[in-house]
This record gives structure tokens, sequence and C-alpha cells, in this order.
């Protein structure tokens, strides 16, 4: 339905060149309103990053939130690229030796280019000197224990407010009789 109008009904092929069509496609429904943008925006805040995947992961989704802001008109500089990407490797708290580095670097070597360069060789020393199976499972401990915890604070509140309504129907009983 797209591209209807740039179809040929005798033939039913697409009128133009490959780049008219992908202009037509970027005219007709290509638009970037702010409040999608400010969707993708919140979507790219939110991104938790997982260091047992690629790297990459980030850099092309900070990519891709810059590509629909040109869309939208409101161009990121690079500085605004990196604190995307930055925030959210930040998040990890896996690379601090690594985001330490990275800021003592002079301003004029801060390009995007190097920021992936930079942390994708952190990535790969990240890998090579931890072993993020035994860190999971020892997070996973964690959280079953905490899971246990609450499982048996809700198992007492529940017993003591059971106890508590046979109480008041004794009572209630005793005096009605």
């Amino acid at each position: 339905p797209y591209l209807s109008s740039i179809r040929d009904r005798t033939s039913n092929y697409l009128r133009g060149t490959v780049y008219q069509i992908l202009e037509h496609l970027q005219e007709v429904y290509g638009r970037v309103s702010p409040q999608m943008l400010e969707d993708r925006d919140n979507e790219l805040r939110g991104m938790v990053y997982n260091t047992q995947l690629p790297i990459d992961i980030v850099f092309n989704a900070v990519e891709d939130y810059v590509d629909f802001a040109d869309l939208a008109n409101q161009t990121l500089t690079a500085s605004q690229t990196i604190a995307k990407a930055y925030v959210i490797l930040n998040k990890t708290r896996r690379l601090k030796n690594d985001i330490t580095a990275w800021n003592r670097r002079p301003a004029d070597e801060k390009t995007w280019e190097s920021f992936k360069t930079h942390f994708r060789r952190a990535h790969q020393d990240f890998r090579e000197t931890t072993d993020v199976t035994l860190e999971d499972s020892e997070l996973q401990r964690s959280n079953a224990n905490l899971v246990q915890q609450v499982v048996n604070g809700m198992q007492q509140a529940m017993t003591a407010e059971t106890e508590t309504d046979a109480n008041a129907a004794r009572l209630l009983q005793e005096a009605n009789q």
C-alpha cells in the first residue's frame, strides 16, 4: 500500500529508480514527530546492556536513534551521541576503569569512532578477564535468596492475619452467645 501511488497499474512495476522510490517513501511516510522522537529517546534511556552480548548492540541502538533524530530534524552532535552510549555503558557498572580512562582523554580525541574503538577493546578485555557466568550465577543465587525472604515474610504475615481473623471470629461468636 505504501508504494501504490508509484506503481504502474498496467505492468504492476514500480516507476523510478531505487533512489527515487526511497526518496518517495521518505518524503511521504518518513516524517518523525517530536513525540515519536521522545518515545525513542525514552526507549534508549531505558536500555540495559547485557555484557554477555556484543557491545555493538549499544552502538547500533544509539546510531539508530541518531538517524531517527535526523529524520525529525533534530540532529545530534558527536558529544550528544557519545553521551547516549556512555550512559548505557555506565549503567552496567562493569566497565568502570575504562569509563575513567575515557573521561581522562583530551576533548579532541573524544569522537564517536574513537569511543566505539575504545569500548570495543574494553569489552573484549572484560570478556577475557571476567567469568560472567559465575557472576551471573551469584547474582541469581542472591536474587533467589531475596525472593525466598519475601515469600517467608508474606507467609508469616498471612499466618498472623489468619490467626487474628480466627481470634476475631471466636470473640464474635462468644459475644453472640
